[in-house]
């Protein structure tokens, strides 16, 4: 449905640091009185230091997105950036005692 490359919006969410961060997409077609439409929206999110800073558009495309994660970037700017793994790789996790 939409062209996006989530990992470039991800590595520009946590370009100037961050601790965590995720992309969230969502729409909802409608009809209302014979008119119909199509919501649609994206919310990004960086957590750092016990602190979560969010910002949402109703701009669902690459270089909206994209801008918006560099702005958002710039609330964390001087904290250590993160490597962004692929999205095809998968994490293990362990615990740690």
């Amino acid at each position: 449905r939409w062209e996006i490359d989530y990992e470039a919006i991800l590595k520009a969410l946590l370009e100037n640091g961050g601790q965590y961060a995720d992309i969230f997409i969502g729409g909802q077609d409608k009809v209302e009185k014979a008119v119909a439409g199509i919501d649609v929206g994206a919310g990004l999110r960086i957590i750092h230091n016990d602190k979560t800073i969010y910002a949402h558009t109703n701009e669902v495309d690459q270089k909206a997105l994209l801008e918006l994660a560099r702005d958002l970037s710039t609330t964390v700017k001087g904290a250590e950036p993160l490597k962004v793994l692929p999205l095809k790789e998968k994490a293990a996790f362990t615990n740690v005692k």
